[in-house]
């Protein structure tokens, strides 16, 4: 299997080990993957219409918790700009593409619970595709995040923690949560899984 590694240190970790930083930094993990061979415009019209269209360039491939993300439409604005129009994603985020990555991830390596941090979108999709892996998410959000957000989180199952002060306070209560044994941190900016999803 594909190992983390710390750019800073060379700190290397099983992906099953379920640490979630680097124990020496604590510094985010990099990802020893290269993308298979074989990846070109002319594959790409026989598959399937979504992320996983692009497989040889992703960590994970054949998921089972996919809800059909990907493949959004790419508008012309202009003569030189386009519009990707990722509110069409599942839960109306392109934090879809890397959510479907951590909870694939989570799914196999079968954690107690996951846990993530979020002042919305990621904990959106982080608890949609939880609830599709069946796999138990607590979302841990700054106390004031928007009602329809937190109505979100709830809606897919997912337990609910609010937390006192802002955005680093609620990161940091998560953070000791992911310590725990046990725990899959589904972090959007630790974990290198949820980047290579969001790459496509």
């Amino acid at each position: 299997m594909t190992t983390y590694h710390c750019p800073q240190d060379g700190t290397r970790s099983p992906i099953s080990a379920l640490t979630w930083c680097c124990p020496v930094c604590r510094g985010p993990w990099d990802l020893d993957f290269r993308a298979a061979p074989g990846l070109t415009p002319h594959v790409l019209p026989g598959r399937a219409n979504s992320l996983w269209r692009y497989e040889e360039i992703l960590p994970l491939a054949a998921p089972e918790v996919s809800l059909g993300e990907g493949r959004t439409p790419l508008v012309p604005l202009t003569d030189t700009v386009s519009a990707k129009l990722d509110y069409l994603m599942p839960t109306l985020s392109f934090k879809d593409r890397g959510a479907v990555m951590l909870a694939e991830l989570a799914r196999r390596l079968a954690p107690d619970r996951v846990v993530a941090d979020s002042s919305g979108n990621a904990g959106t999709s982080i608890a949609a595709y939880c609830a599709r892996a069946a796999l138990p998410c607590t979302v841990y959000v700054p106390e004031g995040t928007s009602p329809k957000k937190t109505e979100q989180i709830r809606a897919h199952g997912a337990v609910l923690v609010a937390v006192p002060g802002g955005r680093e306070a609620t990161a940091l209560a998560a953070r000791a949560a992911a310590d725990e044994p046990g725990v899959f941190y589904a972090s959007h900016v630790f974990n290198p899984y949820f980047l290579h999803g969001t790459k496509t």
